[in-house]
């Protein structure tokens, strides 16, 4: 039997590129349903989907055409050998520079991947303290314009970074070109350290000025539950850079197979930071759901009772339903009891 580490990414990319995909789908048809959406729901939309315009690519590489990086990460398991050590690769593969490219390529969308989710957050920062002018709360929006200039500016001097690491840029997965390139390993320190430092700004920003409106506003506190699941995210990519920081000593000899941990975590640091980012606006839909499954209860218990008393009325006689003795009042299912129902003779 093969020793193959490709299940682990492609399991966890789908346990949580399912869940990322369900929270953002849910958040985007509520908001739609409602008609409030914002330019923060389309970033998010569009950090799932931020593979568009590799879809063409892939159907010639991986055979897969998707829109999202978790699928293009878990099709290349099967396509290329990520997992697999290096001498049980056929020759075709191992020398093959397409591994290299979905490397480069996985870089470069990662980037804008993690800059619209973060983004999308900031927006929604906007949003909650655009109105309210205490002296705390204009701090935060201070805070918050700031953070979202260092997001744009870090992220897209990233982004481009990771297009021209090398120069001619084909370099990057052709090793054997001539050119040169940058030090790619104290650039993924730099992008690890950022990412660390945007995420926990993003967190704990507004959690002093929320800690103030709680009081008045007891949705405030889960608002702020919400919001520091985003440490889930925070942690993922501290283990990432410790990963990087301490590699595994056949690393550079069977990258394939020693990448596929590190690969793995930033799959689903993506996903959760989607998930985190999906979560923070979704307490009017979960209450939505909740109101809407109460009703139903409510729906099928009045039916049941009123299955049991149509059973009984039944003995009436027809004279007496054409004169109108019977009557019954209009239950409304959220504010009257079940017992609201009688049978009441006519006044004449």
């Amino acid at each position: 039997m093969v020793d193959s580490r490709g299940p682990i990414l492609i399991v966890n990319t789908l346990i949580f590129g399912i869940i990322a995909f369900c929270f953002v789908t849910s958040r985007l048809g509520f908001r739609l349903y409602t008609r409030k959406t914002s330019a923060s729901d389309w970033l998010l939309a569009a950090a799932l989907a931020s593979l568009a315009p590799l879809s063409l690519f892939h159907e010639k590489i991986c055979r897969v055409s998707s829109l999202a990086q978790d699928a293009f990460n878990a099709a290349c398991v099967t396509q290329w050998g990520y997992g697999q050590h290096k001498y049980n690769l056929p020759k075709a593969v191992s020398s093959s520079p397409v591994p290299l490219k979905l490397l480069w390529l996985n870089q470069i969308f990662f980037k804008l991947t993690t800059m619209a989710t973060k983004l999308s957050i900031c927006l929604i920062y906007h949003n909650i303290f655009k109105r309210a002018n205490s002296r705390l709360i204009r701090a935060t929006r201070l805070v918050v314009w700031a953070l979202t200039v260092l997001i744009i500016g870090y992220y897209v001097a990233a982004f481009f970074v990771s297009i021209f690491q090398c120069t001619p840029v084909s370099k990057s997965w052709h090793s054997k070109e001539k050119g040169t390139c940058i030090d790619l390993t104290e650039f993924r320190y730099y992008t690890a350290a950022a990412n660390i430092i945007t995420s926990v700004l993003i967190i704990f920003t507004p959690l002093p000025a929320l800690s103030k409106m709680r009081q008045t506003r007891p949705e405030v506190t889960e608002l702020m539950g919400l919001i520091l699941l985003g440490l889930i995210h925070t942690g993922c990519t501290i283990v990432r850079l410790i990963i990087m920081v301490y590699p595994a000593a056949d690393t550079a000899s069977d990258p394939q197979y020693t990448s596929i941990v590190g690969l793995t975590i930033a799959i689903v640091e993506m996903d959760i930071g989607i998930t985190a980012a999906s979560l923070i606006v979704m307490r009017p839909c979960f209450e939505a759901v909740r109101k809407a499954m109460l009703k139903r209860q409510s729906f099928n218990k009045l039916s049941s009772t009123q299955d049991s008393y149509y059973n009984t009325s039944s003995q009436i006689s027809a004279q007496e339903r054409e004169r109108g003795i019977v009557r019954t009042i209009d239950l409304e299912l959220e504010s009257r009891p079940v017992h609201a129902e009688r049978v009441v003779p006519k006044t004449v």
